[in-house]
């Protein structure tokens, strides 16, 4: 488990971000499956994670930030899980 800031600048309700992507390597010694995705308000989540191989198999997790109504969205919360 880690916790890492994004960035997606000003953004206009209505309109999207570019898509921030991360990284996720599985370094164990067993495959991985991408078992859950989730967002807080306002932000959209794509993935080309199926099962990741052992020994540093790789998949990208796309972010999007559109917001919805005019608010704060700092504290926004993105937990992806494997299993």
């Amino acid at each position: 488990s880690s916790s890492a800031p994004l960035s997606f600048g000003d953004i206009l309700v209505g309109q999207s971000s570019g898509a921030v992507s991360l990284a996720f390597v599985n370094t164990g010694t067993a495959p991985a499956t991408l078992s859950s995705i989730t967002t807080s308000s306002g932000y959209s989540a794509t993935h080309n994670c199926g099962v990741l191989p052992a020994n540093n198999g790789i998949c990208t997790v796309s972010i999007l930030f559109s917001p919805e109504a005019r608010q704060s969205y700092n504290n926004g919360l993105l937990r992806v899980t494997f299993a």
